[in-house]
């Protein structure tokens, strides 16, 4: 479902009643809070809420755990919880343009991720432990 582009600010709980998403895009929005039902949508493989203003993500994303993209760049998302680690599938990730001071080492439990399928900031790449940034690096 495509939802880009529509000054959408609150998700409508309905929403979650569509339990086999697959591909969600709500980026270029003017979402700031993403509900915890999210971890409802279990066959949930594409997450985009690029360019909106979410600050925090619930838990319950992690649940999600077929998601192969998750694009939550361009946000005022200060944390990224260690549980992305839970993402095993996760091979695209897009957090360029928030707050972030850290990465949490978690992400090496991503294996499907590389270096070439993570956007972000150089500086804050080197913030991973090396032991993961090699094995992003690895092909």
């Amino acid at each position: 479902m495509a939802f880009s582009h529509n000054k959408i600010e609150v998700l409508p709980s309905h929403l979650f009643l569509c339990n086999k998403i697959r591909y969600l895009d709500l980026s270029y929005n003017d979402i700031r809070f993403i509900p915890p039902e999210i971890g409802v949508l279990q066959s949930l493989q594409y997450f985009s809420i690029t360019c909106n203003k979410v600050e925090s993500l619930p838990d319950e994303l992690y649940f999600c755990k077929k998601l192969k993209t998750l694009k939550i760049g361009k946000n005022s998302l200060s944390v990224l919880s260690p549980k992305i680690g839970n993402l095993l599938f996760l091979s695209y990730l897009d957090v360029k343009g928030n707050h972030f001071e850290i990465l949490p080492p978690e992400l090496g439990d991503c294996r499907a991720l590389k270096r070439a399928g993570l956007v972000v900031e150089d500086a804050l790449f080197e913030t991973l432990p090396s032991d993961v940034r090699e094995q992003m690096k690895a092909e």
